[in-house]
């Protein structure tokens, strides 16, 4: 008899878990992939290692691992249904939960084609999975709908929890990618099995080999984390080293694979610092960067956030890489200044230090001007106003959109209106989420953009012209939101 079946049930918590490679021995897209043949399978995995990593942002990976599979029959969908496997300690991790009346859910950056019939099969009522397109009983390589990365994966977390009438931090999550990151860190408890470095970093705790060992864990009454509480750094790995991971053998718990990670999440950052210019380097024509630099910072400090204007753009950037929320509100004008172009090659190891440590980027209004000799800006942000090419209509009142995306920067928001310009015609990265859109010319153009790099969450928000786009309340909040969900902090 496994020894969890005579806990005494605990006070009523809900069980939310990745899919492949938790719940699943293995990843279903490779699974389908070697139906493509060893090439496609072999570049699938690659790129499913990458993701899991947190090196390359999940919704583009999945879109080209998924182009892979197109011209397989549809039936190859229940083919793999058939051999996928659950991981040891699955079956009595459900029991016991079912013993407890504990409900769970599963959420997969994997397919709906699978993990639906499986949820079924196991008693499972919440999923939530990305569904691929099938034209005359072929895959064509798509995906249907909004991906299923890491923000949707905390957000479908938050509704399983309101539909079982549940807190969210009387929630437990468990998974081992980087996709999974967002939902360990938006759950009461977050547990990392079998998990890539990256993702046992945002853990309280860490499981490997079976999965439920989970159940000591939960038993242990390891605490609910508070992003709001805890300090920005963690320990890595499996040590004893204080600040690190802890061995849990003061539990008498049988799992010597179960280990307690402290409760600080490296993603969380509660100071913020707004580059903007008094020119002429980092600056352009027409905007007053210093009057848009106290609004934001007027929004961010109500917030909560210790919040800083630095005129000095590079050396606020070095100073801060990697420890704070970077607020772009410098710009560039069409003719890069010469100061720029001398500090261009440190602005951009600036960068890419602070990408490298997880650390969050928001970029407003001309910031999608800023930093034109340094590439990897643009990578970034996922978008950049191209001199000659990039316009807006006249400055006026205007509504923009607030699509159903799920993001939890715009969920429960609604159009709204706003005196401000309109960017539109930007170079924008086609991977990246639309959360707020406005019409012109027949078309439909961005103008809030959220995404990762790595583990860094970054937003490029278009809006912002000058105080009057501030005097807006709707824009004041989505700003807020903005700020919060790419600091990791708490959006109520």
């Amino acid at each position: 008899m496994n020894r969890h079946t005579d806990v005494r049930p605990a006070e009523r918590r809900l069980v939310v878990m990745d899919v492949d490679s938790t719940l699943l021995t293995g990843e279903v897209v490779e699974m389908l992939a070697a139906r493509a043949g060893a090439a496609a399978a072999a570049a699938v995995a690659l790129v499913t290692e990458r993701a899991m990593r947190g090196e390359i942002d999940f919704a583009a990976s999945l879109h080209e691992r998924v182009a892979a599979l197109a011209g397989l029959p549809v039936g190859v969908l229940a083919d793999v249904r058939a051999e996928v496997e659950l991981t040891p300690g699955a079956p009595e991790l459900l029991a016991e939960l079912d013993r407890r009346g504990w409900p769970v859910g599963l959420v997969s950056g994997g397919f709906a084609e699978i993990v639906e019939p499986l949820a079924a099969s196991l008693g499972i009522r919440h999923t939530a999975a990305n569904r691929l397109e099938v034209v005359d009983g072929v895959l064509t390589g798509r995906v249907l709908g909004p991906v299923v990365d890491r923000a949707a994966k905390a957000a479908a977390l938050r509704r399983f929890a309101d539909a079982e009438g549940l807190d969210v931090d009387r929630a437990v999550a468990i998974g081992d990618g980087a996709n999974d990151i967002d939902m360990i860190a938006a759950a009461g408890l977050g547990i990392a099995f079998n998990a890539k470095p990256v993702v046992r970093r945002h853990a309280d705790a860490s499981v490997d080999h079976r999965l439920d060992a989970v159940l000591a864990v939960i038993d242990a009454g390891a605490p609910a984390h508070d992003p709001r509480t805890a300090p920005p750094s963690v320990g890595t790995g499996a040590t004893s080293e204080p600040g690190g991971t802890l061995e849990m053998d003061a539990l008498d718990t049988t799992h010597e694979n179960v280990h307690r990670t402290d409760t600080t999440h490296e993603n969380v950052h509660r100071t913020a610092v707004v580059l903007t210019s008094g020119g002429p380097a980092y600056a352009d024509p027409w905007h007053d960067l210093r009057t848009q630099a106290r609004a934001i910072a007027s929004v961010l400090t109500d917030a909560g956030f210790a919040t800083q204007v630095r005129e000095d753009v590079l050396a606020a950037m070095e100073e801060h890489a990697g420890t704070a929320l970077l607020v772009v509100a410098c710009s560039g004008a069409p003719e890069t200044s010469a100061q720029e172009l001398d500090e261009a090659e440190r602005v951009g190891a600036a960068l890419d230090r602070h990408v490298a440590a997880g650390a969050p980027v928001l970029a407003v209004h001309g910031g999608g001007m800023a930093f034109a000799p340094v590439p990897r800006w643009r990578e970034v942000i996922g978008a950049r106003w191209v001199h000659g090419a990039s316009g807006h209509p006249d400055l006026d009142r205007c509504t923009v959109q607030v699509p159903s995306t799920g993001h939890p920067v715009t969920a429960g928001l609604s159009d709204f209106s706003l005196e401000d310009e309109r960017y539109s015609d930007l170079d924008v990265d086609p991977t990246r989420e639309a959360l707020v859109t406005h019409e012109w010319d027949g078309r439909t153009h961005p103008l809030v953009l959220a995404g990762t790099v790595g583990t860094s969450r970054v937003v490029y928000d278009a809006l912002g012209h000058d105080q009057r786009s501030y005097d807006s309340p709707e824009r004041r909040e989505l700003l807020r939101r903005e700020a919060c969900w790419a600091a990791g902090l708490p959006l109520d």
